[in-house]
């Protein structure tokens, strides 16, 4: 693998995690009622906390990946997450329409 493909990788994957945040965020209100939406936000913010707080306990399988695998790996999980986000169908105000 080359240089100019790891850069690539890297512009694909920091480009698709702008759109997820982006989207990630703003839909979650659509999906809860407005008297959950914090308890939502909370429970997204531990989800996406806990590989931080458990990564020093991983760190030596981090450090047997090489970088193009690692961000092979993540632009990877965000086709599953983009799916997942796709499986989810139309939300309830378009379903009438």
């Amino acid at each position: 693998m080359t240089l100019a493909h790891l850069y690539l990788v890297a512009f694909v994957a920091g480009t698709a995690r702008v759109w997820f945040e982006v989207a990630h965020y703003s839909l979650i209100p659509t999906l809860v009622s407005p008297a959950r939406a914090v308890e939502a936000n909370s429970s997204l913010e531990v989800t996406e906390a806990s590989p931080r707080w458990s990564a020093g306990a991983r760190r030596p399988a981090h450090q047997s990946l090489c970088a193009a695998n690692a961000l092979l790996a993540d632009a990877f999980s965000f086709l599953l997450a983009s799916a997942a986000w796709f499986s989810l169908g139309p939300r309830p105000s378009e379903a009438l329409a």
